[in-house]
């Protein structure tokens, strides 16, 4: 999952449906029309659905007493997967407005197993600047 203008469209898209998110994608693609030109690409990670639930869990035991507290906030493990689901297709939906102005790569995880050659592949396809 991408940190950097996506991410916050998912958010707004979430928690902030009052914005106009037509302007804020029009701003984006032009930003992300300069950072391609820049050289800038942007990777985005795609967590399969079956793997979702499993990811979130694995999140517990590695980040602090706030962010459990925020999924307990959520709810059930359902209803937290259903929500990052939703998140999810919001950051792809941004991406999709924005077109190929972003310059993304999208790499789809599946098993944590895959995580160290998945950054190996972004990592070579940046190098290359693929």
């Amino acid at each position: 999952m991408e940190r950097f203008l996506g991410s916050h469209f998912a958010n707004l898209r979430l928690y902030a449906r009052r914005v106009d998110l037509d302007d804020l994608v029009e701003q984006a693609r032009i930003l992300c029309g300069k950072m391609t030109h820049w050289g800038f690409q942007t990777a985005v990670l795609v967590l399969d659905p079956e793997y979702l639930t499993r990811a979130i869990a694995d999140t517990r035991s590695r980040r602090n007493e706030a962010w459990a507290a925020f999924l307990d906030g959520l709810g059930p493990p359902n209803v937290v997967a259903e929500h990052f689901a939703a998140w999810q297709s919001e950051l792809l939906l941004f991406y999709d407005r924005i077109g190929l102005d972003a310059n993304v790569r999208y790499h789809r995880v599946d098993a944590r197993e895959r995580l160290p050659q998945i950054a190996r592949d972004i990592g070579r396809t940046l190098c290359r600047g693929e």
